[in-house]
């Protein structure tokens, strides 16, 4: 299996459960895959500022929107207040 890049959307007010624990997990799964299959995860947003999540963390994307040059296998879009279900 080819090596994975999976987005993970953030945005002001994003709750930091909702991005740390994605990338948590696939950082796990990275523990039992070899190194060419292992899943890169980027953070992406709007643009390259500092948000701040929900309870106050700062966070940075990986890529701006504009960064973006091609489509996301695999994404994950927290919503606000709804816990990203």
């Amino acid at each position: 299996m080819p090596a994975q890049t999976v987005a993970i959307v953030i945005h002001e007010g994003v709750q930091a459960l909702d991005v740390a624990g994605p990338v948590d997990v696939f950082a796990e799964a990275n523990a039992y895959l070899p190194a060419d299959d292992r899943y890169v995860v980027l953070l992406v947003a709007a643009d390259r500022q500092p948000l701040r999540a929900s309870n106050g963390m700062w966070m940075l994307a990986d890529l701006g929107q504009k960064g973006v040059r091609f489509i996301f296998p695999l994404a994950r879009v927290p919503q606000k207040g709804d816990g990203g279900n």
